[in-house]
C-alpha cells in the first residue's frame, strides 16, 4: 500500500500544470530515498507498519487465550509452509518487490531525458556567459542550426552586460528560473525561444492522449461527415478553451433571466395594446 502511495503521487506530480523535466527528476528522486527506506524497515507512520502492528496485536490476543486454554491448539497448524507462512520469506518477498520497484524508477527516464535534464540543469545553475553558452550549445545548433550560434552568444553576452543575467540566487526552483529568464529577455530572441523549449517539454503524453479523446469524441460514426477545418477547430477548443471547473455561470444567468424579462414585459404591453384596440 505505501508502494502503490507513492507511485501515485509520482503520476500526480508528473500531471501538474507548468511542470518540467526538473520536477519529475525531483519527484524521482524522493520516490527513491523513500524506497531505499522502505528497503531495510516499514516506511513511517505507512499503512504497512500500521498492519504489523494489527497483526501483532491478534497474534498476542491468540497466544493469550491458547495458554488460558480457552483455545484447543489441536486446530492449530504445527508444520506451516516454509514458503509462504514463514517470516523470512515474507521479508524476502517484499524485498524484492522494493528494490524492483527502486529499480524501475531509476530507470523510468531514458538516457537521452537524462542528457537533456543535465544540460538543463547546467545551464539553470550557469553563472557566467561562457558556462550558459556552453550548456546549452548544442540544443542551439539542433533547434535554430549552426548559423545562428553567433547571434546567440550575441544576445547571452548582452543580456549579462545589462545585469539581466544570471538568475537571482534567492530563486531556486527549476520553472521559477525559467519563467524568470522569459520575463527578462525578448521573445523575439534565440535565448527566449530556447528557454520556451526547455519550458514546453513535457514529460508525459498527458496532452496527446487528450488530442485523441478529443478526436474520439466529435468524429463518431454519426459525425463522420466533418470537414478537416471543422474537426480542428472544434479539437482547439476542446483542448485550449477554459475549463467548466473555475466557470462562473451568475452572470450569464443574470442576463438571460434579465432578456427573458424584458420580453415578458413587451408581450404583456403587446397583448394589453391589442386588447385595446379590439375592444
Amino acid at each position: 500500500m505505501d508502494l502503490l502511495r507513492l507511485f501515485e503521487r509520482f503520476q500526480k506530480d508528473g500531471q501538474k500544470s507548468m511542470v518540467t523535466l526538473c520536477d519529475i527528476e525531483t519527484s524521482e528522486n524522493i520516490d527513491i530515498s523513500s524506497l531505499e527506506l522502505m528497503e531495510t524497515d516499514y516506511y513511517p507512520g505507512g499503512k504497512e507498519e500500521e498492519l504489523n502492528k494489527f497483526l501483532d496485536v491478534k497474534i498476542s490476543d491468540n497466544s493469550d487465550e491458547i495458554n488460558n486454554g480457552n483455545i484447543s491448539s489441536k486446530n492449530h497448524r504445527k508444520n506451516r509452509n516454509v514458503y509462504v507462512s514463514t517470516k523470512c520469506c515474507v521479508t524476502s518477498v517484499r524485498t524484492e518487490i522494493v528494490k524492483s520497484a527502486k529499480e524501475f524508477l531509476s530507470n523510468i527516464l531514458a538516457d537521452d531525458q537524462s542528457s537533456i535534464i543535465q544540460r538543463f540543469t547546467t545551464f539553470l545553475s550557469a553563472r557566467s556567459p561562457q558556462d550558459t553558452i556552453k550548456a546549452i550549445r548544442c540544443d542551439i545548433e539542433g533547434i535554430f542550426g549552426n548559423e545562428n550560434v553567433t547571434t546567440f552568444c550575441d544576445e547571452v553576452i548582452g543580456l549579462y552586460a545589462t545585469d539581466k543575467l544570471p538568475c537571482p540566487i534567492n530563486i531556486t526552483d527549476p520553472t521559477g528560473k525559467l519563467y524568470y529568464y522569459l520575463k527578462r529577455s525578448s521573445s523575439t530572441k534565440f535565448f527566449a525561444k530556447v528557454v520556451q523549449a526547455y519550458a514546453t517539454i513535457t514529460p508525459h503524453s498527458c496532452g496527446l492522449e487528450r488530442a485523441v479523446s478529443c478526436h474520439t469524441i466529435l468524429k463518431t460514426n454519426k459525425q463522420s461527415c466533418y470537414s478537416r477545418d471543422a474537426i480542428n477547430s472544434r479539437m482547439y477548443i476542446a483542448l485550449n478553451s477554459t475549463g467548466t471547473a473555475n466557470f462562473d455561470p451568475r452572470p450569464a444567468v443574470a442576463t438571460f433571466i434579465g432578456h427573458k424579462v424584458h420580453l415578458l414585459c413587451l408581450t404583456q404591453n403587446l397583448v394589453s395594446r391589442l386588447t385595446y384596440m379590439y375592444i
